[in-house]
């Protein structure tokens, strides 16, 4: 058999320059419309595993050489104020040497093209001029220097400095030095008039170019998440239009690792049906169910892809794709469980071990009851347990509690502190306990306690005569909160080292690895609804980290509103547990009953109110704003409360429903109709751009604040909490200890009470005690030898 003779194809050129420019446009614009860019019904569905290939090489690419130049060449500017990058923590500095640094870092998928600081700062009035002076490093090298200018000592200067942009590192920092001078013979480093302050409002200004990263597995979590960047995470999400309730949960499991990963930068998760975003992306597609209009491979497998924009070289997708919803969710699990050493553009994940439901308060990120936690486990790195420096900056441990935490009152955790110091000079040596910007205790240390030899070996400065001691620091449980942060402050006079130095040996201190906080004291019982708990928290649903006794309900036909909703708050409990949603159940509203005994997370819509006003037993208001029957009752007991103690309903805005300042959202918490001693959170409004300014509120820290009751209104830009329904209690307690906790708020019922205690004790005693005095009165009189 010959071979078919091979046919070449030439080009057709026109004769005509006017046809030859026609023609060129034609391909130009065929290539164009050759690349998806949008939502396209007429498209195919599925695509061979070439064409998604096809729409990242440089040929295709090429098709709009505009677009892509100006993702290269584009720029963006960013602002952060120097008090967010210290942590809200105040930038003041004392005596003649002090530094604090700042942390600057930046992205993996961009480079800084200039930097400029803009500082605002006041020196002492009692400085020498020109001597006392601002430094300014980054990563140790001097970028500038604010001198004390004579005649505005006192008063604020604001300076606007350049930073050289070749110096930012990947984990660069800012560090402000102070050096301070004021007049006399023999000044003391540490005088009280040695002092500067620079504003937290002090700005930082960034422009910075994207990078065209790697198509490389390897870079995950990045370029989606980068701990680098300090700011809130963005992170789209690319749907099909009608995403099953499989996707839709397979899409809450990575919000909720997202989430986790943020930790405590705010996360919001964009929804994009059947199209792209401008920003990197997670894509989630099975055959059968996927965006249409875009090029996607055909699956046997569970798949990973890492691909470029079509239209933007420098933003990345990450695609997770299976044959079938089960193969969806394996990848999505491998993706959040396992920590392969992926590489390349593509891998098919092997099946993960899932983790057996988790135990209430196990997760690493919250101190449940029950354990003794080591300070290790309370920094970040060991050597922050470590100070040294003519002014010792305080020790700071910081761990995060349940919410649900018992305050009895003059309760206490204990803390086994073990530290070690330099010897202190004349005067009285202390360590001060500050818990949550609370006073604590003042601690007098000894002088003459010599170190042990393991001490020694420890901490090399010992050697030159260290002391070390301990000490068993109460914390008053009431001074405790969700997010905890407990200071120790080693104040040590300086020690004499001559009639006039001005650089006296540096002080050191330390926490000994082996000191402990006690938390085997802890009772967690709390009445219920508390949105406070909820917002800052995620309670009762971050019990159990992984969400094995939670249900989250959406309409049943949810829309993108409905689902950024439920996002958002998937990615709020996995900031607040630091683990994925691995458990979760979710059900649309038709399917409610299916929950069965598990706690509610529901986001309802206009076209719930009908099974919500199956609720109008429970609910502490009712959609149309008419207080519920709950609510009235509570009302009712208000007198009552007046005068045996209990709180009281506060005053309810009657017609807000039909508020003209704009369509309310509103987040109730109740006690569960199918279960009870479960939660339900509700999150219910009929505009789903009001629910997104409520949901807004939990990300802001002043928002945060205000949430509280069972029942929070946003009404316009006006965000007001209330007590409405009626109360229960979530947690277990020992039944005499339960019994007390229930009695002793109300002292008039205490009183009662005691009285027919009292009453009854008589009345049980008194036939014993009217039989030993027959007894006594019938005895004969005893005959002594003195009476006759």
């Amino acid at each position: 058999m010959t071979a078919a003779p091979s046919i070449e194809r030439r080009p057709f050129i026109p004769c005509c320059p006017r046809l030859t420019l026609l023609a060129a446009g034609l391909v130009v614009a065929m290539r164009c419309l050759a690349v998806p860019t949008g939502p396209d019904p007429a498209a195919p569905a599925t695509a061979p595993s070439s064409a998604i290939r096809a729409a990242s090489t440089p040929a295709v690419r090429t098709a709009r050489p505009t677009a892509t130049e100006a993702a290269a060449t584009a720029t963006r500017t960013r602002r952060h104020t120097l008090g967010e990058l210290a942590g809200g923590q105040p930038l003041r500095f004392s005596g003649a040497d002090h530094s604090i640094q700042l942390p600057l870092s930046v992205r993996l998928d961009e480079t800084i093209v200039s930097a400029r600081l803009r500082l605002t700062h006041t020196f002492s009035p009692a400085l020498l001029p020109k001597q006392s002076q601002l430094r300014l490093l980054l990563n140790e090298e001097a970028v500038g220097v604010l001198p004390a200018l004579e005649g505005r000592l006192g008063s604020a200067q604001t300076e606007d400095l350049a930073l050289e942009p070749t110096l930012f590192t990947e984990f660069a920092k800012l560090r402000l030095q102070f050096l301070g001078h004021i007049a006399g013979d023999c000044p003391q480093p540490l005088h009280s008039s040695l002092w500067a302050q620079v504003s937290p409002a002090s700005t930082l200004e960034l422009v910075t170019r994207p990078l065209a990263l790697a198509d490389d597995l390897a870079l995950l979590p990045a370029p989606f998440f980068d701990r680098r960047d300090a700011g809130a995470l963005t992170l789209p999400m690319v749907l099909p239009a009608r995403p099953s309730l499989d996707l839709l949960r397979s899409a809450g499991v990575l919000a909720s690792w997202f989430g986790a990963l943020a930790d405590y930068r705010p996360a919001r998760f964009p929804v994009h049906l059947d199209q792209l975003p401008s920003r990197h992306a997670l894509l989630l597609a099975t055959n059968t169910e996927r965006p249409s209009g875009l090029a996607l491979p055909q699956v046997d497998t569970p798949t990973l892809v890492m691909r470029s924009h079509p239209r933007d070289p420098t933003v990345k997708l990450l695609l997770l794709l299976g044959r079938d919803d089960a193969q969806l969710r394996r990848a999505v699990e491998a993706l959040v469980l396992a920590t392969p050493a992926w590489s390349g553009p593509q891998a098919q994940p092997t099946p993960v071990t899932r983790p057996a439901p988790r135990s209430a308060w196990d997760a690493a990120r919250v101190a449940g009851p029950g354990r003794v936690l080591r300070v290790t486990e309370l920094v970040a790195d060991p050597q922050q347990l470590q100070v040294r420096g003519q002014y010792l900056p305080p020790i700071t441990l910081q761990w995060r509690l349940p919410p649900d935490r018992l305050a009895w009152p003059g309760s206490t955790l204990p803390v086994e502190l073990r530290y070690r110091y330099t010897p202190p000079g004349p005067g009285t040596a202390r360590l001060v306990a500050q818990l949550n910007g609370h006073f604590v205790q003042a601690v007098d240390l000894p002088r003459d306690s010599a170190a042990s030899g393991d001490a020694a070996r420890l901490l090399p400065f010992l050697e030159r005569g260290g002391r070390s001691a301990g000490h068993t620091l109460h914390l008053p449980v009431h001074l405790l909160a969700t997010y905890n942060r407990l200071e120790l402050s080693f104040q040590l006079p300086a020690a004499e080292s001559g009639r006039c130095n001005r650089h006296p040996p540096e002080a050191q201190a330390a926490l000994d690895p082996a000191s402990t906080l006690d938390l085997r004291g802890l009772d967690l019982y709390t009445e219920m609804p508390e949105l406070a708990h909820f917002a800052t928290a995620g309670y009762p649903f971050s019990r159990h980290a992984d969400l094995s006794q939670t249900a989250l309900i959406l309409p049943d036909r949810p829309g993108s509103a409905d689902i950024e909703a439920a996002l958002l708050l998937l990615g709020r409990l996995g900031a607040a547990t630091g683990l994925p949603a691995t458990e979760l159940t979710l059900l649309p509203a038709s399917r409610l009953p299916e929950a069965g005994d598990r706690d509610l997370l529901v986001v309802a819509g206009p076209e719930d109110r009908r099974w919500l006003r199956a609720w109008a037993d429970v609910l502490p208001v009712q959609p149309d704003g008419e207080l519920s029957a709950p609510a009235v009752r509570k009302r009712m007991a208000d007198g009552q409360a007046r005068w045996l103690g209990g709180p009281q309903t506060a005053a309810w805005p009657t017609g807000w429903a039909a508020d003209p300042s704009g369509q309310p959202a509103w987040l109730m918490g109740f006690e569960s109709p199918l279960q009870s001693g479960r939660s339900v959170v509700l999150l219910a409004g009929d505009d789903g751009a009001a629910r997104a300014r409520l949901l807004d509120q939990l990300l802001d820290p002043q928002g945060l604040a205000r949430v509280q009751g069972d029942l929070v209104l946003l009404r316009g830009d006006r965000l007001e909490s209330f007590r409405l329904g009626e109360r229960y209690h979530s947690g277990s307690l020992p039944g005499w200890r339960r019994l007390w906790f229930h009695l002793q708020g109300h002292v008039l019922l205490l009183a009662t009470l005691a009285l027919l205690a009292v009453l009854a004790g008589a009345l049980v005693a008194q036939p014993s005690l009217r039989r030993r005095a027959e007894r006594r009165l019938a005895a004969p009189a005893p005959v002594t030898d003195g009476m006759r």
